[in-house]
């Protein structure tokens, strides 16, 4: 998709994000983690440069979800979105 639409690269990291946090995000980093995968795990935790060891921490990933989902707020709001929480 990078090839076609370049300027939507920066975006790519929130496929399969939403006002809840990014789909699976500890279950999947763990899982890919555990599996030695730490591309897959670094990119389920929108982390490129976070270590095997981090990725496999279910307490750093928690822990880190709030910066993130500030960051992804950003990203929406900067393509002139408005970025609502939905309250259950």
């Amino acid at each position: 998709m990078t090839k076609h639409f370049p300027e939507l690269a920066p975006l790519i990291k929130w496929h399969l994000t939403s006002t809840d946090g990014p789909l699976h995000y500890v279950a999947d980093t763990v899982y890919h983690a555990d599996q030695g995968k730490l591309d897959y795990a670094r990119e389920s935790a929108v982390a490129p440069d976070a270590t095997l060891a981090e990725l496999s921490d279910e307490s750093w990933l928690l822990a880190r979800l709030p910066a993130l989902m500030v960051e992804f707020r950003a990203a929406v709001e900067s393509l002139g979105f408005v970025y609502e929480e939905v309250k259950s």
